[in-house]
């Protein structure tokens, strides 16, 4: 299409006003293109806007026009830049169809484990990963708390079980 590749070349000469100018044409005549919905949401990153970053990915993904993970990686690394996972996590909690694939790469990334907790009982597949990512963050403490409270096994059980959290575990 030729409003993509004007798209390209003016994104690649640093020309933003022609760049968005040829992605609204290419978008107008053709609405899955993923040269401008891409530029959309590079542009809605660069802006802040995430409430729009997200619904440009989701607009991505429908369009099945690039790999998922590729695009996962993308959209996380918009909220790794600008340290502000908020939006993100409060994404993940609607329980879009990728959010497995983002709490997956989510648990490698420097978000904050407090708000990583609020998506295990969403995802309770990912408890194993939540407490191999407390206790690498040092947190051997809150590791055996949210052990037991993912056992659910009454009180009782517990005072059998010998603990000390000065013992060092490494996973390799």
């Amino acid at each position: 299409m030729p409003y993509e590749a004007a798209l390209a070349r003016a994104s690649s000469t640093f020309d933003p006003v022609g760049a968005e100018e040829f992605a609204a044409h290419a978008k107008a005549l053709q609405p899955r293109s993923l040269a401008a919905r891409l530029h959309q949401l590079s542009l809605a990153a660069f802006a802040g806007e995430y409430d729009r970053v997200i619904r440009d990915y989701e607009r991505i993904i429908d369009l099945r026009a690039i790999d998922r993970g590729v695009l996962a990686d993308a959209l996380i690394g918009v909220f790794r830049s600008s340290g502000d996972w908020g939006p993100l996590m409060d994404y993940v909690k609607t329980e879009p169809a990728t959010g497995n694939q983002l709490l997956s790469r989510l648990m490698d990334q420097p978000v904050p484990v407090d708000q990583l907790e609020s998506l295990i009982a969403l995802y309770p597949d990912y408890q194993g990963r939540y407490l191999q990512r407390l206790i690498r963050d040092g947190r051997v403490e809150d590791a055996y708390t949210a052990w037991r409270l993912f056992a659910d096994l009454p009180d009782a059980s517990f005072r059998s079980l010998p603990f000390n959290s000065t013992i060092k575990i490494y996973f390799v």
